[in-house]
């Protein structure tokens, strides 16, 4: 019997708010194949790249320059 990593949770790396969406938008994509919704499903991902976008202004090149 394999005793439990108590400190497995320590050593896991904290993602940010931006690679949650990500990873939330690559889920959603593959769900949509088999949607009962699918227009639904695509706001979802949707959703979630531009929530994405948004955490991560600085490393957008495009976008801060035309906010210049």
């Amino acid at each position: 019997m394999r005793t439990p990593d108590l400190f497995a949770d320590s050593r896991r790396r904290i993602e940010t708010p931006a690679e949650r969406h990500s990873r939330l938008a690559l889920s959603a994509a593959r769900r949509l194949k088999r949607a009962q919704q699918p227009e639904r499903a695509a706001r979802l991902v949707c959703h979630h790249l531009r929530c994405m976008l948004e955490q991560e202004p600085s490393k957008n090149p495009m976008r801060s320059a035309s906010a210049a």
